[in-house]
């Protein structure tokens, strides 16, 4: 204890030396509260000897801006920095670490450059952030710092730049920034707008759970590699019009809650890769007006009220969705028959049969409003509720049961013994068939009434679905249109059912 004691004297004895010379020692390193002359730090800096303090307290400012080129290291963790630190334009050859220091002033680094490493983690910037025009050759650290004023970094150019948890308390600028390698704003806050338009990101992008409370602007920015929304909140406009993206735009369970109209536009971007909002939150509508993309996947997403996805011009080679995105599909006439088509498609090469039946019959739905009455009224009363469309096989089966049950009521209840008014005797006379069907049907030995009915009814059904008459000659016309419309409810039954497993439908495509 005596020993640190003594260290931390020696130190404050060193700042007092350098405060009352107005230079600093050859290392300054400086522990504890000590006040030190911001003006001895500018002249070290200057002169090309290293600072090196740890939380002190530095009451006036640090003027650099003479200096235009420091050739040694800048340390001041943990440090208070009263008033501004001005270092426009300069050059720091060493690295400049300012980690969990808090800068009361303004601080002024427009135009620096930064050829190693710059460390600003958990710093509190109380004043003004001006890094526009900066270049950072090296890592730019920014992990968990806090920005109370306005962050500037217009056109700066990053190499690596970590903006993990930093939180924005007011307006972030990042316009034409560009970021060479990945990038991370990882759960970053932004408490009013956030501008990104025009930037450019090399590397992979991540505002993974990033809060955006005021508007998010990336009006034409360029992502080469992957982009990370995944969980992001927006809570006003998200804006992503004319941004291209090379690879994947992954916005899953991400939540654009912004009331105004439209919250999230995407108009005349252009997404190389899948555009993914999987499970998504969306609390006014979307706009994807001339948009082109690879793959587009709206699964899961969760619609306000009043929701809705205007979709105008969409170039898209895959889109997947699901009938509960159907009614929020907005557009131009035909437009949601357009993409109802691709999604479809899209089902079906992904052997998904069964979401895509149903993209089928929502579609065929949605073009017989186009058709006239009477054609409507066919489409409905035939080929709707009847055939299914062929994605339904289980009804033209049911109508198949209904009517087979329906004719074979009736036989049983108005069969009659044909006669001839010439048989000997009055004896009827009766085609083969139809008088093995008179034999079956007396039931002569049966005791009771119920059973009677009974065997009459089956042996009537028998008959009813026996696929020929007694003689193809003497068949009856109504019998030979009854018989054709079970073999048309079959065949609607084979084609929907063969729509809806993949073998059958390949067996099915050989043979047609």
């Amino acid at each position: 204890m005596a020993a640190a004691v003594m260290r931390l004297r020696i130190a404050a004895a060193a700042a007092a030396l350098a405060a009352a010379f107005g230079v600093l020692p050859a290392t300054a390193a400086v522990r504890g509260s000590a006040i030190v002359d911001g003006k001895g730090i500018a002249k070290a800096l200057a002169a090309g000897r290293p600072v090196v303090l740890d939380g002190v307290v530095i009451g006036d400012r640090i003027d650099l801006r003479d200096a235009t080129d420091i050739s040694n290291v800048f340390v001041c963790k943990r440090c208070t920095f009263k008033q501004p630190i001005l270092a426009s334009h300069v050059v720091f050859r060493r690295g400049i670490d300012l980690t969990g220091s808090t800068l009361k002033g303004r601080l002024d680094l427009e135009g620096a450059r930064f050829e190693e490493a710059a460390l600003f983690g958990r710093a509190r910037f109380s004043g003004a952030a001006d890094f526009a025009f900066s270049t950072f050759d090296d890592l730019a650290v920014f992990r968990y710092a806090s920005f109370d004023s306005r962050a500037d970094f217009t056109s700066a150019s990053f190499r690596s730049a970590r903006f993990g948890h930093a939180a924005f308390a007011k307006l972030a600028l990042f316009d034409e920034a560009i970021f060479a390698d990945d990038t991370s704003f990882f759960v970053a806050g932004f408490a009013t707008a956030a501008r990104f338009e025009r930037a450019g990101f090399g590397g992979v992008s991540d505002f993974r759970q990033a809060n955006f409370a005021g508007a998010a602007d990336f009006t034409a920015a360029v992502f080469r590699q992957r982009a990370e929304f995944s969980g992001a909140s927006m809570n006003a406009a998200a804006r992503f019009s004319d941004a291209r993206f090379e690879a994947d735009a992954l916005f899953a369970h991400a939540s654009f809650l912004g009331h105004g109209d439209p919250a999230l536009f995407f108009n005349n971007a252009a997404i190389g890769g899948r555009l993914e909002l999987d499970g998504a939150t969306l609390v006014g509508s979307a706009e994807l007006g001339s948009t082109v993309v690879r793959s587009l996947s709206l699964d899961g997403i969760i619609y306000g009220d009043s929701s809705s996805l205007y979709i105008d011009g969409l170039a898209a080679g895959e889109i997947a969705l699901d009938l509960r995105d159907v009614p929020h599909i907005e557009g131009p006439p035909n437009e949601q028959q357009r993409i109802l088509h691709r999604a479809e498609t899209t089902a079906r090469s992904a052997e998904d049969l069964g979401l895509a039946n149903d993209l089928h019959y929502r579609l065929q739905e949605l073009a017989s409003e186009d058709d006239g009455w009477a054609r409507r009224l066919l489409d409905i009363g035939l080929y709707r509720y009847v055939a299914g469309y062929f994605v339904r096989p289980f009804r033209p089966l049911l109508w198949l049961l209904g009517l087979v049950f329906v004719a074979a009521v009736l036989r049983a209840l108005t069969f009659k013994r044909p006669t001839h008014e010439d048989a000997p005797g009055g004896r009827p006379v009766l085609p083969a068939r139809a008088l093995a069907f008179e034999r079956l049907a007396r039931g002569d030995a049966t005791p009771g009434p119920l059973v009677r009915a009974g065997r009459r009814f089956f042996n009537a059904l028998t008959y009813t679905v026996t696929p020929r008459g007694d003689d193809e000659d003497q068949t009856p016309a109504l019998r030979r249109l009854e018989l054709s419309a079970y073999a048309l409810l079959v065949a609607c039954f084979a084609l929907g059912l063969a729509n809806t497993n993949p073998t059958l439908r390949d067996m099915v495509q050989a043979v047609f």
